[in-house]
C-alpha cells in the first residue's frame, strides 16, 4: 500500500460510490478534484437527476475508462468492484477508509497489481480541516 500523495491519481479518476446518501460529501470531493485539474468520473446506480453534477450509470457509459479509482463503498461491493476495475484496466485504486477496504481487499488489490492508498481525498486537495487531518495523517 502507498501513501496518498500528489503524484497517485491520474489526470481521470472513477468516483465509484457517487450516491445519494452522501450527496454533499460526495458533490465536495467531486468539485475539489475537478477544481485541481482532474476530469473525474462519477458511478451511480441511482438517478442522474438527483445530482448537480454529471453521473453515469454504468462503466460502460463511460466516455473513457480511467486507470485510478476513487471507491467510497461498503467492504462487499468494494470487493466485488476491485475485480470488476481490474478486468478494466485500473492501475491504483484511492479507498476511502478501512471501513471501505479490509486487509484482504487490500491484499487481492496487491496481487492484482493494483496499486492501492486509503485516504480521503480531501486531506490532500482539501483545505481547512480536512488538511489539517492530513497533515496529521501524514498525506502529503
Amino acid at each position: 500500500m502507498l501513501k496518498f500523495t500528489r503524484g497517485f491519481f491520474d489526470k481521470e479518476i472513477l468516483f465509484v460510490g457517487f450516491t445519494e446518501k452522501y450527496r454533499y460529501f460526495c458533490t465536495q470531493v467531486y468539485n475539489t478534484l475537478t477544481k485541481k485539474g482532474f476530469q473525474v468520473y462519477a458511478l451511480t446506480g441511482e438517478p442522474k437527476d438527483k445530482f448537480s453534477v454529471p453521473v453515469y450509470a454504468t462503466i460502460d457509459a463511460l466516455p473513457v475508462m480511467p486507470r485510478s479509482a476513487y471507491l467510497i463503498t461498503d467492504k462487499d461491493e468494494t470487493a466485488r468492484q476491485v475485480d470488476i476495475l481490474h478486468g478494466r484496466g485500473v492501475k491504483k485504486i484511492l479507498f476511502n477508509s478501512k471501513n471501505v477496504a479490509d486487509q484482504a481487499i487490500l491484499n487481492r488489490c496487491r496481487d492484482l497489481g493494483i496499486e492501492t492508498a486509503v485516504a480521503c481525498p480531501l486531506m490532500l486537495y482539501g483545505g481547512g480541516l480536512h488538511r489539517l487531518h492530513g497533515f496529521f495523517a501524514g498525506v502529503k
